[in-house]
């Protein structure tokens, strides 16, 4: 598949799952029944900028993978995960909260494409399941005794979204995400705490640097 058609369908798409998205969102905020037509009309301005993150996100992805020789198994599924991941950050930036249904959806498809996968080539298959659940259980471990450690300082959420990180990129994948996730979270801690803008106990959405941790770690590692 040429270069040019990849960025034509990344397009195309990006609009798709963006208008899903956008859907989703105002249901999970607003809890209104509306029509499809009706929200997308009522939230122009958020449905724009899903639109342009998404379609970035599969730019940068489909470079990369031009550059770094990535399949397009693989380049597929990173790009939902991405998109999944933007949508669950938004949320959580206005809400604080990580939806679930997201969660499952996101877990959904790797599982599919792990399943996908050992049917092309079984003799991968229980490799790559041991390593991702051996992702999962240390991410979503890792944050459970954070959480247990701040009392409340870490939420049921993010440990459930490190933990499916680790089931796509297994050990060494997540560690590296939560360590850029981490130090980002940090840095801006400290700037809000050095502008007078946040207290020692203010606290903040985790899914944004969680988004920005997993950025780093695609595209510069």
């Amino acid at each position: 598949m040429g270069l040019v058609l990849k960025y034509i369908i990344s397009i195309v798409f990006s609009f798709l799952l963006s208008s899903l998205s956008v859907c989703y969102r105002w249901n999970y905020l607003e809890r209104a029944k509306k029509t499809f037509k009706e929200i997308i009309k009522l939230q122009t301005k958020v449905l724009g900028l899903f639109v342009l993150s998404y379609t970035v996100l599969a730019a940068l992805a489909i470079t990369f993978q031009a550059k770094k020789g990535y399949d397009n198994f693989t380049l597929v599924q990173l790009i939902l995960l991405w998109d999944g991941l933007f949508c669950i950050a938004f949320i959580d930036y206005q809400t604080k909260k990580i939806p679930n249904k997201l969660l499952i959806c996101v877990l959904l498809i790797r599982i599919i494409f792990i399943i996908v996968k050992g049917i092309l080539n079984f003799k991968s298959f229980i490799p790559l399941i041991l390593s991702s659940l051996l992702g999962m259980f240390v991410g979503g471990f890792i944050v459970l005794a954070c959480m247990l450690i701040s009392r409340g300082g870490v939420g049921a959420g993010d440990m459930k979204l490190f933990a499916i990180i680790g089931f796509y990129f297994g050990l060494s994948g997540i560690i590296a995400v939560m360590m850029y996730s981490l130090f980002l979270a940090a840095i801006f801690s400290i700037i809000m705490l050095v502008s007078k803008k946040a207290k020692l106990k203010t606290t903040m959405p985790m899914a944004p640097f969680i988004l920005m941790g997993l950025s780093v770690y695609y595209l510069f590692l």
